[in-house]
């Protein structure tokens, strides 16, 4: 007998009893609140492993803080009797809902919530060992409650208690832990529980759930476990022919008999019920009103032959998987006859069939959009991990004919956001996406990925794949070539041949790389020097790693980040572009590296063309390579051919902010100066703080007249960049225009103090003594930067100080030296 109270807990009823415990209601009258308090059976109130296997259950669950894990309050002893204090659940065991029968959205709900308390125990090394709908607790509210740890396995080195995780994991050499029907077969076989373990005894429930019925049945213990061991589970749609195939899919694979052809963790579980509750509310979000209105208006029709025809129409345009429960609610409608119940299934199956010829894996999809993966636990350290992955799939699928593959630039803007396919598809201009999640577990990495079909919300395609940190760089070709076997089976063979070839077998060079990628896309600041860097430790790791060499390249070549003359960094990008190409002769990113160095520094004009065409000719989906083609077509004077170029740059990169600046670029050299202006704040209505268009709205404004507005905003970019030379000599120039002469003095003298101090474009002096109105000092400044090779000025045309110095001779003889076109 239990006493009336035991230390401070008041004694209300017994709840239940099981292994070797008992569980009652009590009061806790310190805290005047109701609480669980399990004991020890009687008889082995005086035995020391059970009393130490208690503890444990106790220091087991009192370690994981998660809300679908049974709080413990206490553990104590009194009057001989050990005993746990805990969360009091109120609601009933999920063997209870099992039986009264699940629908499909509770059964999904309850499934994430098991796996997410998993999730949680497995990351923290502990093994339930005993998972089944017993020891699963639904509160009123819903809640699912994970209780019982009493047999929990401590997996990891570092876990609680390892040290007597070997004494307590049985009782005696060879002696069963756990409640047979949900042992996996290794715990059957004596072998030692893992995660995958858990995962088992999850799919067993999920069976459960789902058929109303243990998937291994048998009249004694040793039958269910010899069926666990030998037989496989029966079909679940012989069972449950509603069950969506994703949902068979999933409890197929949790039930695995072999550990290693099961979910490897608990996430990566997690991540697919997750998913297919998304995709189902998608579908259910999809219905059109047009449809619904058929479905009521069949419902209450007499007309069996109109009422076939019109659900055959109604369901041509709604999702499959909502057909039933609204078939369901109709079928039992009072006025509906059971003859014509008869008829509507008849009629879903034929309607079905009709849709299922029309599915979204036949329609023909050209352009998609790859959105930021993202991570089941955010790591601000690793982000350069799930961007690198977003990038190397887009580069991937990027070599497919005929696809137009949206830049990394525009599909990081959605990173963190919850996304509506149909919003994203419409924004960015695609027929689909794909999304991606990834979890971490040790040293490997559970990917699952989802394309879906923007114009519907539906699902095409989705899987979940698990590979090593050292098969890190093989999964974005992997990928492509599985959506490619979507979109064009033909060529995913072909793709997965040059998408491999690009990358390193060595993965801490690939690290390096992806890291490398990371700082390059975000560019301001320090960023780019940072890009150098990790670039030259990926290609210091593996001297055959072309694409570390592009990299290195590519940011040489915007200047590295430094303050360095434009003389040191030539060199530098020559020697990486030439190591890359000398690798591999099909980089696009190699051979955009030498088209840019040709036509900044080397004035190379038709080698810079080639090569721009080249890195188009390889990879027809680079929006950067079309842009930097644009400035070149710009400075070339070909001012249509550039606006087209920027044209397909912005169908790619939408959101690009660089690219959406220059769209009024060609305006501002054809002195449309008011269209200028207003492409320029139109960049700005995407992002206000971006200093590249504040700069461009200055220079148009200038070329306009408007010196104070142009002051103006060449004062918003100095307010966030002080060291925004370029815009600190446009402001002096706009004060001189102004007469606001010993203002632009003030200016002409700062530039001076810094150029001493270290370099500075020379092309910023030449902007100041030009609006001075000093046009020998502009041009022997002019001069100076032609020697050093100053990228600015390929760029002549956009700055103001073209209006005072292109009728002098000495200008328009270095404009004659360099080989560009006069001005008008």
């Amino acid at each position: 007998m239990v006493a009336d109270a035991i230390s401070h807990y008041r004694i209300v009823r017994k709840l239940g009893a099981g292994g070797m415990g008992e569980v009652y209601l009590a009061e806790d009258t310190k805290l005047n609140r109701r609480v669980a308090i399990k004991l020890l059976q009687q008889d082995l109130i005086g035995d020391e492993d059970a009393r130490k296997r208690l503890v444990q259950e106790a220091q087991a669950a009192a370690s994981l803080d998660h809300p679908n894990i049974c709080a413990i309050h206490e553990v104590g002893e009194a009057e001989g009797q050990c005993f746990i204090v805990m969360q009091f659940v109120e609601g009933e065991m999920l063997a209870e809902r099992v039986n009264a029968g699940l629908t499909l959205e509770q059964t999904l709900d309850i499934a994430i919530q098991i796996a997410d308390a998993l999730s949680e125990a497995h990351s923290r090394g502990i093994v339930h060992r005993d998972l089944k709908p017993q020891n699963i607790m639904i509160s009123t509210s819903g809640r699912v409650k994970v209780l019982d740890f009493g047999l929990a396995k401590f997996s990891r080195p570092d876990a609680l208690l390892d040290s007597q995780a070997g004494t307590m994991a049985m009782t005696a050499p060879g002696v069963l832990i756990g409640t047979i029907p949900y042992m996996s077969p290794e715990q059957l076989e004596g072998k030692p529980a893992d995660s995958r373990s858990d995962i088992f005894s999850v799919g067993v429930i999920l069976f459960e759930m789902v058929t109303g019925r243990h998937p291994f049945v048998g009249d004694t213990a040793a039958t269910i476990a010899a069926n666990i061991l030998m037989r496989d589970p029966p079909n679940v749609f012989e069972l449950a022919p509603h069950t969506p195939l994703e949902l068979q899919r999933i409890i197929s694979k949790a039930l695995a008999k072999s550990r290693e052809a099961r979910y490897q963790s608990a996430i990566e579980l997690l991540l697919d019920l997750r998913d297919l509750r998304r995709n189902i509310e998608l579908n259910a979000d999809s219905i059109s009103r047009q449809a619904m209105a058929s479905f009521r208006s069949a419902a209450s029709s007499i007309n069996t032959g109109q009422v076939a025809e019109r659900l055959t129409e109604s369901l041509r345009q709604t999702p499959t998987g909502e057909v039933a429960a609204h078939l369901r609610a109709m079928i039992f409608r009072p006025k509906v006859a059971i003859p014509l119940a008869a008829i509507i299934i008849i009629t879903v199956a034929a309607a079905v069939a009709l849709r299922s010829t029309k599915s979204p894996t036949n329609r023909t999809i050209n352009s998609l959009a790859v959105l930021p993966f993202t991570e089941a636990n955010p790591d601000p350290e690793s982000e350069y991990l799930s961007d690198g992955l977003t990038e190397g799939l887009i580069t991937s699928l990027s070599q497919l004919p005929r696809l137009k593959v949206i830049a990394s630039t525009s599909v990081f803007r959605y990173r963190g956001q919850e996304i509506d396919p149909r919003q994203v598809g419409r924004a960015l201009g695609v027929e689909a996406i794909v999304t991606g999640r990834m979890a971490r577990r040790g040293d490997s990495l559970a990917i699952t990925v989802e394309l879906v079909d923007t114009r519907d919300n539906s699902r095409i395609w989705g899987d979940t794949v698990t590979k090593k940190a050292s098969e890190l760089s093989t999964i974005p070709s992997s990928l492509s070539v599985q959506i490619s076997n979507r979109l064009q089976p033909k060529a995913s063979s072909e793709t997965q041949t040059q998408a491999s070839r690009r990358q390193t077998d060595n993965p801490e060079a690939y690290r390096y790389y992806l890291q490398g990628r990371y700082y390059w896309n975000r560019r301001m600041g320090g960023a780019l020097k940072k890009a150098i860097e990790n670039f030259q430790k990926a290609a210091e790791i593996d001297p055959s790693y072309a694409l570390a060499w592009a990299g290195v390249a590519e940011s040489w070549v915007l200047g590295g980040g430094t303050s360095l003359p434009p003389s040191e960094y030539i060199f530098k990008t020559r020697e990486a572009v030439e190591k890359a190409l000398k690798l591999d002769d099909s980089l696009p990113e190699a051979h955009a590296a030498l088209a840019k160095l040709k036509a900044n520094f080397e004035w190379d004009w038709d080698g810079a063309e080639r090569e721009f065409k080249k890195t188009l000719e390889l990879d027809p989906n680079y929006a950067g390579a079309y842009a930097w083609y644009a400035e070149y077509l710009m400075t070339m004077r070909r001012l249509d051919e550039s606006a087209a170029m920027l044209k397909r740059a912005y169908e790619l990169d939408p959101l690009s902010l660089d690219i959406n600046t220059s769209l009024g670029d060609p305006l501002l050299y054809a002195g449309d100066y008011d269209g200028a202006i207003a492409a320029y704040k139109k960049a700005l209505d995407i992002d206000a703080n971006f200093l590249v268009a504040h700069h461009k709205l200055a220079i148009a404004y200038e070329m306009k007249g408007a010196h104070e507005a142009a002051a103006s905003e060449c004062q918003n970019v100095l307010n966030v960049a002080t060291r925004y030379y370029p815009a600190l000599a446009l402001l002096g120039y706009s004060y001189a225009r102004a007469g606001r002469m010993a203002d632009a003095k003030k200016v002409l003298d700062q530039l001076m103090d810094i150029s001493r101090k270290g370099h500075i474009s020379t092309f910023n002096m030449v902007v100041i003594y030009a609006g001075l109105g000093d046009a020998d000092q502009a041009l022997d400044w002019l001069s100076k930067a032609h020697e050093a090779r100053d990228s600015n000025l390929i760029d002549y045309g956009m700055v103001p100080v073209i209006a005072s110095l292109k009728s002098h001779p000495r200008f328009r003889d270095l404009l004659r030296k360099m080989k560009l076109p006069q001005p008008q």
